[in-house]
């Protein structure tokens, strides 16, 4: 019996171990290996262009929506076609269709039935449709679910979805035109099965580990995974599985890989100029896009590299190869309390009977913002004339029911009374909505919809081809309450003051650099404030002098013991050190289970209204960048200058210490050097009382032993 046992056990692991690569070939991505790498720019590709990233629901009986596709070459005729994955109510009967137009001509109508409830629609484009530029696409639903006369067929069961796994294919456009720097940062945004990989030298300078960091959080903020961009040193790469940066200066690249790599790329040779360049690594069948951002010297970065990062220079980039030698002129983006809708990336929107809710348009708030004050948002709207006032209406009818227009902030409605607007300006209606404060909440981000009710005809008897609308115009605007957060000193803040546009921030790395490069990108990426980065430097403690802070905010990775310069200020610190070890008792912290802590103060070497930053560990000599802990930073809303992480992984604040006095944030205890005055006179009082009652008490007993003899 025990040899069955025995040799069931041995066959059902053999199984695991032989089927254990099959799966994982099954799932992973097939790399390119470097040896067999090659640059390619000139055979043509087919190119795949999503239509969504969510899925789009229409709801019939009648509902239409338009999506759009670019070209930027004429396509040659061939494998070009819209597919489109759909699902829908498995009520639907004859004659319920799904029409497709192309630049407003009608292509082809698919007839619906609920037996198919999931099918794949392919629409070939041919003809003009190929010809080089933007090009509309109109999908038009109509649904019925119930034969007969005057029957109701706007249910909940009347409906159609268009996956977010729809998509154009393109095919016949030269690869050099798909190759385009146009095509940044979108296609180097990563996902979750395949990451974007920054690859910098393996002793890279301070400048260039700087500017790597940059964009991998620039990136990184704009994508939706966690970890979907990852910084690389160039001998840790053995293989490549996704789209790629390489970035660096030359002289800073030491692989052969990367320097057959750089031959290949054919790089312009410009002094003082910032080099950028896409490619295609091929390996056989398997292909990856890749980007090379050069420059001579790591000093050549440091004014350039926001060609990278600003939107205003970002959309002008074109072409396969660019040479930056002088970037224009910044218009700086001041954070407005006015808001205009064309920052969510919404353009005047029209809805009416058959495209009754918008898409969601998002914008991140600036950390300035004041989370419960009052917000506004004022819409400038036009209403088709069909829509009659109500003081216009002489009787009650179906054609002048009420309209409503539903504003969503973060899911939360907001309505507006088209029928009940008055006093157009050249027709064009102004109304202001207030909104919910708390509907932004802690996260400053604002998810727009707009969505409209009694635009369509409801009465089945009633047959009319009236098409009411309504016209919300983009220069519609929020008003949000701000405040000046640069010289506020509180946890609460976080990110501010350190991500301001107006100041610097140098971030100084202990000597020993023990810290992981993705561990680092943390704290990037927890600087970032609506999308985009303050000021950044970056330097060691060995070569950071007290002058070069003397006009800047700055963040010290580590304590005491490893930024000399803390050393040096030690009784001018929050947290208090004795022999190396952080009194954190002080604050209300038990010093054995913390595991690490951060504080807020202000910058000792700087004359003006900056700020110091300290991240330090109570429990390990490597300084971790913990990525809860600075997700807990930039999140929480509790007044404090000291935060910690307990080895339970719990955090706490010493937001029940502090109180608020004149505006600002002081610790409702006695610092260290105070406290410390204070006991030592009461030490002193106290042992001055205590020798004068022995004395007394010795000479009581004197005189009773005198007088006993």
């Amino acid at each position: 019996m025990n040899r069955i046992k025995v040799c069931i056990w041995v066959i059902a692991v053999s199984l695991c171990v032989w089927l254990a690569p099959l799966q994982i070939s099954a799932t992973s991505n097939v790399p390119i290996q470097l040896s067999d790498v090659k640059l390619d720019v000139q055979e043509s590709s087919t190119s795949r262009q999503m239509i969504t990233n969510s899925p789009i629901e229409l709801i019939g009986p009648e509902q239409e929506m338009t999506l759009s596709y670019e070209l930027r070459s004429d396509a040659v005729e061939g494998d070009n076609e819209l597919v489109l994955n759909v699902k829908h109510s498995e009520l639907l009967i004859a004659p319920s269709s799904l029409t497709i137009s192309v630049d407003g001509q009608a292509i082809t109508s698919k007839s619906l039935n609920g037996e198919q409830m999931t099918e794949q629609i392919i629409i070939p484009l041919t003809g003009e449709a190929l010809e080089k530029g933007i090009h509309s696409v109109t999908v038009s639903f109509y649904g019925i679910i119930i034969e007969g006369v005057c029957v109701d067929q706007e249910t909940s069961g009347n409906w159609l979805t268009i996956g977010i796994d729809s998509y154009f294919q393109l095919s016949g456009q030269l690869s050099e035109e798909l190759q385009s720097l146009a095509d940044y940062p979108k296609i180097f945004l990563g996902t979750t099965n395949s990451p974007v990989r920054i690859v910098i030298p393996d002793k890279a300078s301070m400048p260039t580990l700087n500017n790597g960091m940059i964009i991998a959080a620039y990136l990184a903020e704009r994508s939706d995974v966690d970890e979907a961009v990852q910084i690389v040193r160039e001998s840790s790469v053995k293989t490549i599985s996704g789209n790629v940066i390489f970035l660096g200066a030359k002289s800073e690249f030491t692989t052969p890989f990367m320097k057959d790599l750089l031959q290949k790329a054919r790089l312009p040779i410009n002094d003082d100029s910032l080099v950028l360049s896409r490619h295609e690594l091929v390996d056989g069948n398997q292909k990856v896009e890749a980007l090379i951002v050069m420059a001579d010297s790591p000093e050549d970065f440091e004014n350039r590299i926001e060609i990278l990062m600003d939107a205003q220079f970002v959309k002008q980039l074109s072409g396969n190869q660019m040479s930056i030698t002088k970037v224009p002129d910044r218009v700086k983006e001041v954070y407005q309390r006015e808001i205009p809708l064309k920052k969510f990336a919404m353009e005047n929107l029209t809805l009416d009977s058959y495209q009754g809710k918008s898409q969601n348009f998002y914008y991140y708030v600036p950390a300035a913002f004041q989370e419960h004050q009052a917000i506004s948002l004022e819409l400038h709207i036009k209403r088709s004339e069909t829509i009659t006032a109500k003081e216009k209406q002489e009787d009650e009818n179906l054609l002048n029911r009420n309209v409503e227009l539903v504003v969503l902030v973060n899911d939360v409605p907001h309505s507006v009374d088209i029928r009940a607007l008055t006093d157009a300006k050249d027709g064009i209606f102004t109304v202001d909505v207030p909104i919910d404060a708390s509907a932004i909440g802690e996260n400053r981000m604002i998810n727009l919809q707009f969505a409209s009710n009694g635009l369509r005809q409801k009465n089945p008897c009633v047959s009319t081809d009236e098409n009411r609308w309504i016209y919300i115009m983009e220069d519609s605007f929020f008003t949000l309450p701000l405040e000046d957060r640069s010289s506020v000193r509180t946890l609460a803040s976080y990110p501010s003051p350190f991500a301001g546009e107006q100041d610097d921030t140098t971030i100084v790395l202990p000597n020993d650099m023990n810290i992981e490069d993705n561990q680092l990108l943390h704290l990037y990426r927890s600087l970032s404030v609506w999308g985009s980065l303050p000021n950044l430097t970056l330097n060691t403690a060995k070569d950071i002098t007290t002058e070069e802070l003397s006009d800047r905010h700055v963040v010290f990775i580590g304590g005491p013991d490893v930024q000399p310069l803390l050393d040096d200020i030690g009784e001018d610190l929050t947290v208090p050190y004795e022999n190396g070890t952080p009194n954190l008792q002080l604050f209300g912290f038990i010093q054995e289970a913390v595991e690490m802590f951060s504080w807020i103060q202000q910058n000792p070497w700087s004359d003006k209204q900056h700020s110091m930053f300290v991240f330090d560990h109570n429990t390990s000599e490597n300084v971790n960048m913990d990525k809860k802990f600075l997700d807990f930073l930039k999140n929480m809303n509790e007044v404090s200058t000291i935060a910690v992480k307990m080895n339970n992984q719990q955090f706490y604040t010493n937001a029940v210490q502090l109180e608020k006095v004149v505006g600002e944030v002081k610790t409702a205890h006695l610092d260290t050097s105070e406290g410390e005055s204070v006991l030592s006179n009461w030490w002193i009082v106290g042992f001055i009382g205590l020798l004068g009652f022995v004395t007394v008490l010795m000479i009581i007993l004197f005189r009773k032993r005198k007088q006993q003899n």
